[in-house]
């Protein structure tokens, strides 16, 4: 039996480092993070990152440290990732499952020579630190808050690699590679359509320091809004936005986070059920509405042409600069899912009209 001594989950964590949100605005010596570098507009920020290069602080980004000599099997029935054939220079999406096969958490998985790194947002941290610390008996296994030694900061666009090159940063070269230095770890995450970057800086205010040299490098800084706009031209589902309890993996198209073929893990079954057998019954999709400045809120019901009630949900909506239209995210029923698929959004009385797409809204 290995004793248990005081864990720190990120419901500690939440307290500590989440719950003021001077973090995401302040650093030592009274310097401030991305929004002193954000000059520009919405439109132009991700114009500018689809040209050059965009980076943004990411406060919200977790990290729950797992030690333990058996460290590997119990996560390996606990996420839908294959732990063990993850290698020291690869990262893998994975989620955290309950047994019902839905979502408690979507994770970025990373091997290291002592630890596995789970990368998770806020909003699902405390839950899938909580779900795992439950199923820790005789297992030699600790969770620990990794949070407070790393700044995470994204760097996206074309010119990213470059940049990050001339700023002595290593550059791994491919989607989910992971490279380290001395000064943290890069992350290659191209899941975004751009050349993309999560970069693990040194707790001890690097991040900042890196934002303000990439902003002599030409980067822009991009607010919450733009980089919003930017998830969602990617077509990209987020926890908590477009992923919740009730979502299961394959309905928000999360399928590079399931290893079909490993051994059993926490809300398997449902999942395999789901994937060979038509389980799913809803789709996120993409959505453009033919209004080009009106959005409708999340919840918004979806009503297909033809349709006697409604067959689906908002969940994100954001004015694409990219496209000139406003567009969404949403999950809509399998038999109305084709591009082409004319849809009514509905919510208060107001109607828009729109269409269903080929995801991502802005390809690669």
């Amino acid at each position: 039996p290995v004793e248990k001594t005081d864990p720190v989950v990120p419901c500690d964590l939440d307290r500590k480092h989440l719950g003021a949100k001077a973090r995401a605005s302040s650093r030592p010596g009274g310097r401030t993070c991305s929004s002193e570098l954000v000059m520009t507009s919405e439109a132009e920020q991700v114009a500018a990152t689809r040209a050059g290069a965009g980076a943004r602080l990411r406060p919200e980004v977790l990290t729950i440290e797992v030690t333990g000599h058996d460290r590997v099997r119990f996560l390996n029935g606990m996420i839908s990732c294959d732990v063990e054939r993850i290698a020291p220079d690869e990262a893998r999406r994975a989620v955290k499952a309950n047994a019902k096969g839905r979502v408690e958490g979507i994770l970025r998985v990373r091997v290291g020579a002592e630890a596995i790194s789970l990368d998770v947002l806020e909003v699902s941290a405390e839950r899938v630190a909580t779900e795992l610390m439950r199923f820790v008996v005789m297992d030699d296994v600790q969770l620990a808050d990794g949070t407070a030694a790393r700044e995470v900061l994204t760097l996206l666009g074309p010119r990213a690699p470059i940049i990050l090159a001339e700023l002595g940063w290593p550059v791994p070269g491919r989607h989910q590679e992971v490279a380290s230095g001395d000064r943290g770890h890069v992350i290659r995450d191209d899941a975004w359509g751009l050349p993309g970057f999560e970069i693990h800086a040194r707790g001890d205010g690097s991040g900042v320091t890196l934002m303000e040299q990439l902003a002599g490098a030409g980067v822009v800084g991009l607010s919450a809004e733009a980089f919003e706009v930017l998830r969602v031209e990617a077509g990209q589902p987020k926890d908590g936005v477009d992923v919740d309890l009730d979502t299961l993996p394959l309905e928000a198209r999360l399928d590079d986070a399931i290893d079909h073929d490993k051994g059993c893990y926490l809300g398997q079954e449902v999942i395999a059920r789901a994937t060979h057998r038509g389980g799913v019954k809803h789709h996120l999709v993409g959505l453009v509405l033919d209004d080009p400045v009106a959005l409708p809120s999340t919840g918004a019901e979806l009503w297909p042409e033809g349709a006697e009630r409604s067959r689906g949900e908002v969940t994100s909506a954001v004015l694409s600069s990219t496209l000139g239209r406003g567009i969404a995210l949403g999950y809509l029923h399998v038999d109305y899912e084709a591009p082409g698929t004319r849809v009514e959004v509905k919510q208060g009385g107001r109607s828009l009209s729109a269409e269903v797409v080929t995801l991502p809204f802005v390809p690669a």
